[in-house]
């Protein structure tokens, strides 16, 4: 069941299930806090992560996508130059995961990336901090767009560990 509040001068819509992460937003107006929380509790009930069908409705974003919009972000303010690490490792990311697509990601595509970046010889510490700029990526560019993305990276994260255990 959603909660719909007001909150200094907004709507804040809240729809909480067990097994389910929360999920919150405000709204200028009541009406659209009640009519986002709907959807989300359908989503739920479908059983699908709630706004990735809405995502996968207006265009499928892979991974290249999100890179490339995070660093056209990051050029705003901090931009990523062409001879750091991370600029190497996001050329990486696009280069083996890119054709994917962001909302549809699972663990183990992760697991065999960094499979695949062992059999190249990197070591655990160089595919951690892969994984974790997708990570950082996939965060900064749903929030800024208003998109929900599974947190692919805190799943693969056990089945990583046993991969270098």
């Amino acid at each position: 069941m959603a909660s719909i509040i007001q909150h200094r001068g907004r709507w804040r819509a809240q729809v909480r299930r067990k097994g389910w992460p929360v999920y919150t937003k405000s709204f200028d107006t009541k009406a659209a806090a009640e009519k986002w929380a709907r959807q989300i509790e359908a989503d739920i009930d479908r059983g699908v992560l709630p706004g990735a069908a809405a995502v996968a409705a207006k265009r499928c974003y892979t991974v290249a996508d999100l890179i490339e919009d995070y660093r056209r972000l990051r050029a705003q303010s901090r931009p990523v130059l062409d001879t750091t690490t991370e600029h190497y490792n996001l050329r990486r990311l696009a280069d083996h995961l890119g054709t994917l697509d962001a909302a549809r990601l699972r663990p183990d595509d992760l697991v065999g990336y960094a499979q695949m970046r062992a059999d190249e010889g990197a070591g655990p510490y160089t595919v951690n901090m892969e994984v974790s700029k997708l990570g950082t990526v996939m965060r900064m560019v749903a929030s800024i767009k208003h998109m929900t993305l599974p947190d692919v990276v805190q799943q693969a994260r056990p089945l990583l560990a046993h991969l270098w255990g």
